[in-house]
């Protein structure tokens, strides 16, 4: 049986998957932010009638705001702890979340989790200029060798 604000669905909204800031972001960063999706909890509106459950709008969300994230849980996740900080940096700077609470580690119950919120600065983001999207690889490939003379 679920509690109330378990939801089995994570949304994402059509408009945000299509952005600059979200299809230029890193992959982890893209990553990192569906599972702040995924902790998001939500309750259905009251007076919302049976048929429009399925929409977004018929829904609240009851824990943004109180979002927390932790290294450890990201490195539960697969993530390394540089990996997970640049993905936080780069939520930060497009507009994705905004940090509610700063966490910080320690040993067993020392240990505070960050709390983070999510937010839709994302929609004035813009690419700064003469900056370039991350890219998969920074390997350099054959075009980008530099020449060397012979013998």
């Amino acid at each position: 049986m679920r509690e109330e604000g378990d939801s089995p669905r994570i949304w994402i909204d059509r408009e945000l998957s299509k952005s600059a800031a979200f299809k230029t972001m890193s992959f982890s960063s893209r990553l990192v932010l569906v599972y702040f999706f995924a902790r998001v909890q939500v309750r259905k509106r009251a007076g919302t009638h049976k048929k429009v459950t399925d929409r977004h709008d018929a829904y609240e969300t009851i824990n943004n705001g109180q979002l927390r994230f932790s290294y450890k849980a990201a490195a539960d996740l697969g993530f390394s702890r540089a990996t997970f900080g640049r993905a936080l940096v780069e939520l930060q700077k497009r507009g994705f979340i905004r940090v509610e609470k700063r966490g910080y580690g320690g040993v067993g119950e020392f240990s505070v989790p960050g709390e983070y919120r999510l937010v839709e600065d994302w929609r004035q983001w813009k690419a700064e200029t003469g900056v370039t999207p991350p890219t998969r690889s920074r390997r350099a490939t054959p075009l980008q060798r530099p020449a060397q003379e012979p013998g």
